[in-house]
């Protein structure tokens, strides 16, 4: 009774999540959160694509990311597709410190509607924690960790303020499943997903949201290195590996949905859900072969 009732559950979710707003009308982001949108990490990948989808949708965009010559080139596409739109970027390297205070005068003007969370880095390819060094620790708790507590930090006062706003934090599968040989990788995406649902609490008086997306598997240059997961999800789970543009498209869908502790995507949503019920030992069996399949 307790596995049915668990199942209707995921399914009912899995309704409302993905399927309901694409029968109803899209969210008029402007209407609900305001003009502008600040992504970090946005000039590949995943961050790219929410750019693109936000900006699609006629949002202003504020591009942040290491690369000037990406951010230059990202800025000028979204202008070329989208000319109503107005775009500005701001160059930093996340692994620093020291960029905060410049990106708070750059955007201070602002009327931030939506703050995608999206920065973040993982292991060139799958290690132990023994071979990795003190230097890669420190890089990847100040990109993964720091990056969204400071950003949120910098963006959440304006939307108190104007009682309106989201803050989309991007995570991971790998915060909720144990995943050997990315210990701290999967260690600052459980606190990703930690701090979401705690900032969501706190800020559920205040009109604004706090969206936690737990991304599975998305075809972007992160999963050059790991050969051994990507080729067991192409030959058992070929769905389950969308592109980041087809990704970001969804993901953007269930904002209209009330589930703010989400996949993103349904087919990562199924994975998740199978995950629930599988034995842990041999889940985790599996997910261990891949990953040392991917670094030898």
């Amino acid at each position: 009774i307790k596995f049915l009732l668990c199942l209707l559950i995921d399914l009912w979710t899995g309704f409302t999540t993905f399927l309901l707003p694409k029968l109803g009308r899209q969210v008029n982001l402007i209407n609900n959160y305001g003009p502008w949108a600040v992504v970090t990490g946005s000039t590949d990948g995943v961050g790219k694509a929410y750019a693109m989808e936000l900006a699609k949708r006629g949002m202003n965009v504020c591009l942040i990311s290491r690369s000037v010559e990406k951010l230059q080139a990202t800025a000028r596409e979204i202008e070329t597709k989208y000319p109503d739109v107005l775009t500005m970027w701001i160059q930093a390297d996340y692994s620093r410190t020291d960029i905060y205070e410049h990106i708070r005068k750059e955007i201070a003007d602002l009327d931030i509607g939506i703050l995608v969370n999206n920065v973040g880095i993982a292991n060139d390819c799958p290690e132990s924690f023994l071979n990795e060094s003190e230097e890669f620790f420190w890089r990847i708790i100040n990109i993964n960790i720091a990056a969204t507590v400071i950003m949120t930090s910098i963006v959440l006062p304006g939307m108190v303020k104007r009682k309106r706003g989201l803050i989309v934090n991007m995570s991971s599968q790998s915060g909720e499943i144990p995943v050997p040989l990315m210990s701290v990788y999967a260690s600052t995406k459980a606190f990703v997903n930690m701090f979401s649902t705690c900032l969501e609490i706190e800020l559920e008086n205040e009109n604004i949201r706090v969206q936690c997306l737990l991304g599975g598997w998305i075809e972007t240059k992160l999963l050059d290195s790991y050969t051994g997961v990507v080729k067991l999800n192409r030959r058992f789970l070929p769905s389950c590996m969308p592109n980041a543009e087809k990704y970001v498209a969804s993901a953007v869908n269930t904002i209209s949905s009330s589930n703010n502790y989400t996949c993103g995507y349904w087919a990562h949503s199924l994975f998740m859900v199978c995950t629930q019920f599988a034995t842990g030992r041999y889940l985790q069996g599996r997910i261990a072969k891949a990953m040392v399949n991917s670094s030898s």
